[in-house]
């Protein structure tokens, strides 16, 4: 018997290795994906953070929450803009490249509300979305998650990526299980 010699790969040994290269490609695409859009969403803890702290010093100056971003001493980079909320109501935004900010005065729980969304996500294809308002709650000093704070999008694993993190997000903020926001 005459032994051949092998200087080559087989064709399973081929597939095997590209499945396995394939499969390490998207966990390091979805992993990637999820540290880019935390990071975009990093600033949000500091502004909502600076918008909270300039509503206790526009409280303690005045003995009430302002009811406009714009009535606040906030050094944010970004343009102010006015959106119109329906039934001749309006509110100002703060833009920066990523979220829009508005804070007011919740006039039945007498506290701070702070909303912010995210800019520059919405199309009106795929329908993504999302948003979060949390109320500084004086009573126990501490920033609270309120629950019309919501994402909407396909099921696409990269706005599965953008819940997960704008879930920890929220989590981060307010200190509530990031389980009962992904629901």
């Amino acid at each position: 018997m005459i032994k051949k010699n092998q200087n080559g790969f087989t064709l399973v040994e081929l597939m095997i290795t590209t499945v396995i290269v394939s499969i390490l490609i998207i966990v390091a695409i979805q992993g990637f994906a999820l540290y880019i859009e935390e990071s975009r969403i990093s600033e949000v803890i500091p502004v909502v953070t600076a918008i909270r702290d300039a509503q206790l010093t526009y409280h303690a100056e005045h003995g009430h929450w302002a009811d406009g971003i714009e009535e606040l001493d906030l050094r944010l980079e970004g343009e102010p803009k006015t959106l119109n909320l329906g039934d001749g109501a309006t509110r100002n935004y703060i833009c920066t490249k990523n979220f829009a900010y508005a804070t007011w005065e919740q006039k039945t729980v007498r506290s701070p509300y702070i909303k912010f969304y995210r800019t520059g996500m919405h199309s009106a294809t795929t329908g993504t979305f999302y948003s979060g308002t949390v109320r500084f709650d004086n009573y126990y000093k501490k920033i609270v998650w309120q629950g019309h704070s919501w994402f909407h999008g396909t099921d696409s694993w990269s706005n599965k990526t953008k819940k997960v993190a704008f879930a920890k997000l929220m989590e981060k903020l307010t200190g509530r299980d990031i389980s009962e926001i992904l629901n």
